[in-house]
């Protein structure tokens, strides 16, 4: 535009600016002011001769944008982070914070919990990616035999049960334990000590005694003629001197034999011993006979009366006698009622040979009647008749075993054990 002679000013085009004094024009640089932020790159408008486009264009950073990038693009908002996690956005990138049981950039990725091996001692280790019932962020272990726990980390104790019964001891081991039976007990069915010994299957009571058994230990009820814990020990019936006259005793089983002499043999075919002339009811025998040949065996004795006070009483004092006793110090008695017994009840009867005493003095002891003697007097007859007998017995059985065995076995009467002397009494009614 003409001002004057010699001058002029510039009326510029949208987009220009004047310059030096309004002689010139000049492109107005709208990125001069840094319009563009965060890194972004700023572009002036394009321009021709006759004009420039008066604006500018930021061309933003990844991870912005906006007419001046001044927004911060949320890369979160396709919600990259899978399996529940979180997305933490920052400036044209994100990170997942990952749930329990996963990982990856996206949490995309299931944790092998099992590549660590957590399971012990062969324990067999499961994760959700191959097993559906075991929730992510887990492990399940399956033990083997013998072994428990989380992680398979407890030997199992196979004796804390108490398995082994009646006092046994448990050892145990790996999914195994073993049993030492208390004595008297077996390890049937295995791994229990339920089954009690028989004592008595090697049948250790001898020459026909009857065992019992007991809880470690067995009992033998011995045939006469034996003793001793296994039956044995032959009974020595001669150990009461049954022989008379110097003969000589030969001990048998459950008897015994008299060689005798042939002096004794003509003494004794000319002498009577009759018991009913002990007790004074018949034909008394001379002193001189007594001397030679006594009625009572050694140890052998008689109560209430001797004989010789029996023989000075009266008939009417015989009679009202009662209860006669004969006995053996240390092995036993047998008691007779003998008030108003007639003469004829016994003839010629030897009382050594009427009576043998067998056994072990003071603990187990036999009373025998006309063991030698054949043939037997009938029953009711001599002295085969209603007695009371004491014998030593000294066996640990109950009250009521013991009253059982005299019952039914002896077919006698029960009548006392005292269990201090080892007394046992009971009643017959005949040999």
């Amino acid at each position: 535009m003409h001002v004057g002679v010699g001058a002029h000013e510039c009326v510029c085009n949208t987009g220009y600016e004047t310059t030096n004094g309004g002689k010139t024009c000049q492109n107005i640089l709208e990125c001069a002011s840094s319009p563009c932020m965060n890194g972004a790159t700023c572009r002036d408008g394009a321009c021709t001769k006759s004009a420039c486009v008066v604006s500018y264009l930021c061309q933003c950073a990844d991870g912005w944008a906006g007419a001046h990038c001044e927004v911060d693009l949320n890369e979160c908002a396709s919600y990259p982070c899978e399996n529940g996690s979180t997305c933490v956005d920052s400036v044209y990138s994100y990170g997942c914070v990952c749930v329990g049981g996963y990982n990856g950039y996206n949490c995309a990725v299931d944790v092998d919990e099992c590549v660590s091996a957590p399971c012990m001692n062969a324990g067999t280790c499961s994760h959700s990616n191959n097993n559906g019932k075991v929730k992510f962020d887990s492990f399940s272990c399956t033990c083997v035999a013998g072994y428990g726990g989380e992680i398979c980390e407890t030997d199992i104790d196979e004796c804390l049960s108490s398995p082994c019964l009646h006092g046994g001891t448990c050892t145990q081991d790996i999914d195994f334990y073993s049993c030492v039976c208390s004595d008297g007990y077996t390890d049937k069915p295995t791994g229990t000590c339920y089954t009690e010994l028989d004592e008595c299957s090697s049948d250790p009571c001898q020459h026909g005694g009857t065992c019992f058994d007991l809880t470690t230990v067995y009992s033998c009820i011995c045939a006469r003629g034996w003793s001793g814990y296994n039956c044995e020990i032959n009974d020595d019936d001669c150990a009461s001197s049954p022989c008379m006259n110097g003969s000589t005793c030969t001990d048998l089983v459950n008897g015994y034999t008299c060689t005798c002499s042939n002096a004794s043999r003509r003494r004794l075919d000319t002498s009577s011993y009759d018991i009913l002339s002990v007790m004074g009811f018949g034909e008394s025998a001379t002193d001189e006979q007594q001397l030679a040949y006594p009625l009572l065996p050694e140890g052998v004795y008689t109560k209430p009366y001797s004989v010789s006070e029996l023989q000075s009483l009266t008939p009417e004092q015989k009679s009202a006698v009662g209860n006669f006793t004969i006995g053996k110090a240390g092995y036993g008695e047998i008691s007779y009622n003998v008030a108003g017994s007639d003469v004829t009840d016994v003839r010629s009867l030897d009382l050594r040979q009427a009576f043998t005493w067998s056994g072990k003095k003071h603990r187990t002891t036999n009373l025998g009647m006309y063991k030698d003697i054949e043939p037997k007097p009938d029953v009711g007859t001599k002295l085969n008749k209603p007695a009371t007998l004491k014998v030593y017995f000294n066996k640990d059985w109950t009250y009521t075993r013991i009253v059982n065995t005299v019952e039914r076995r002896i077919k006698g009467e029960f009548v006392d054990f005292d269990r201090d002397t080892k007394l046992l009494s009971f009643r017959i009614s005949s040999f």
